[in-house]
């Protein structure tokens, strides 16, 4: 069922596909790859409430409300796609309405509450918390550079923020912080989801990211543990693999969708 307050831009037909954008993002900013799905595929970039042309939540960002959402928007069945926060609002969104998900792939999850005692996740945790939210003094420039850094970039004391981008990372600002939210991954599994986990191997950036990198991995392997899925490593890349490797990333997600609509073709239907 549409939301008139979710933006959401159509393009293809065939079997559903949702995207959902992390962070300082909104539609299809991260997602331009995907976009050759649409020979098979009806292809929706959704903007999360605040970005891009959706209005914004009362009392800012938060992934609950998102993955609410998410879920109306699922109407009698799509595949999930989500990154970075983004991955979150799906997880959530496909533990409350799992039998309308016809496959999941999230990309770099911060679900830090599922490797909670994990060593780089505390140690990321711990850099990030003073970055949301954001106090109401704060630039966007530095906010921006505040994030970066906080996962291990450095960067001077303030980032140049593009006019047209400035409303994403505002919002952003605004985010509840992703370590509040709490995952189940039982009713992800049990209802037998089919689930794709996507990570960077984090090898092209800086040392001083090692750690984020080894938080995001820490994450993503409960997160295969916990609802059955398969993992892809892509090499040469970071918390955006499917820009920085859509060579990789595009066809083992077709793969995926493609799997997953075959199994649901076979499925006995009740």
């Amino acid at each position: 069922m549409d939301d008139p307050a979710i933006h959401v831009e159509r393009i293809g037909d065939g079997p559903r596909v949702v995207c959902v954008h992390g962070s300082m993002s909104h539609g299809s900013a991260v997602f331009e790859s995907l976009r050759a799905l649409t020979d098979a595929y009806a292809v929706e970039f959704i903007d999360r409430r605040g970005f891009g042309a959706s209005p914004p939540r009362p009392g800012g960002v938060d992934f609950d409300g998102d993955a609410d959402d998410v879920a109306a928007l699922l109407g009698s069945g799509a595949h999930l796609v989500g990154h970075s926060y983004g991955a979150v609002v799906a997880l959530l969104a496909t533990g409350r309405r799992p039998a309308l998900v016809r496959s999941l792939t999230v990309i770099e999850p911060p679900a830090f509450s599922l490797a909670a005692d994990d060593p780089a996740v505390v140690a990321t945790r711990t850099r990030l918390e003073p970055v949301f939210p954001a106090g109401p003094d704060v630039s966007a420039g530095r906010w921006l550079a505040m994030f970066v850094g906080a996962l291990g970039s450095e960067v001077p004391a303030e980032l140049p923020v593009p006019g047209e981008d400035e409303g994403d990372v505002r919002a952003s600002m605004t985010e509840r912080p992703p370590w509040e939210a709490t995952v189940d991954l039982a009713p992800i599994r049990a209802a037998g989801v089919p689930v794709l986990v996507i990570r960077g191997d984090w090898a092209p950036d800086p040392p001083g990211a090692a750690v984020a990198g080894a938080a995001f991995r820490a994450i993503s392997e409960v997160v295969v543990e916990g609802t059955g899925g398969r993992l892809l490593v892509v090499a040469d890349s970071t918390h955006a693999p499917q820009v920085e490797r859509p060579d990789v990333v595009l066809p083992a997600l077709r793969a995926h969708l493609a799997a997953a609509e075959a199994s649901a073709a076979h499925r006995p239907r009740c």
